[in-house]
């Protein structure tokens, strides 16, 4: 090997996050022809696939299927080039990096699924709180069992004056009845019903009609 390819040896080898000799983090192994296809390229276009290489190696020993955590949105578009690359260059068999592509194409959407679920958790454990029969005898006792906002009598639901999604709290002091409907029209605005029926919050005794 020639003085300058031994340089661009040094700097193919130094540019690595994971290489270490012929072992990777995570103990693969690498053939030899794979690695020196990776040094040519390296060589001829100065492209260190060495890396995108590792990357198609560890989607590949994951299995979307199994209780894992699932691929952060940043590290499925990494690992998507890599395999982008790789396919460029003919570095592995089309139909692996198929199987691989659609691995990832699994973890976006079970990201999705998680993000979905850290969303709609508040909203979830709020509706939870306030379907409890405790919660709603207690809200009832205090502004009886009609509609704040227009007097209905059926479909009366536990609102939250200000809404869980702006920081509202799941507790008395947070709560008033409001029919299905009226529930609805109120949206995620902060309106609160209990003023206009000349009611005063007390701190430590919960809300009481004047």
């Amino acid at each position: 090997m020639e003085k300058k390819e031994g340089r661009k040896f040094e700097e193919f080898i130094e540019g690595s996050n994971t290489f270490n000799g012929f072992s990777f983090n995570g103990c693969y192994y690498m053939s030899r022809d794979i690695f020196f296809k990776l040094l040519n390229i390296y060589i001829e276009t100065g492209e260190n696939l060495l890396d995108d290489y590792s990357n198609y190696i560890y989607i590949r020993m994951e299995d979307p299927s199994i209780n894992k955590p699932y691929y952060p949105i940043d590290k499925c578009d990494r690992v998507g080039l890599s395999l982008s690359n790789l396919r460029r260059h003919k570095i592995v068999d089309p139909e692996d990096l198929a199987d691989q592509r659609a691995k990832i194409k699994e973890y976006r959407r079970i990201n999705k699924h998680w993000q979905n679920k850290e969303r709609l958790r508040p909203r979830i454990e709020a509706c939870t709180h306030t379907s409890k029969k405790s919660v709603r005898k207690s809200v009832f006792n205090k502004y009886g069992k009609s509609c704040l906002a227009c007097g209905a009598t059926e479909n009366i639901t536990i609102d939250h004056v200000i809404p869980v999604s702006k920081g509202g709290r799941n507790d008395l002091s947070n709560y008033q009845p409001l029919c299905k409907s009226c529930n609805s029209k109120k949206m995620d605005k902060a309106t609160d019903y209990r003023k206009k029926n000349n009611l005063v919050f007390h701190k430590m005794d919960g809300y009481e009609r004047n």
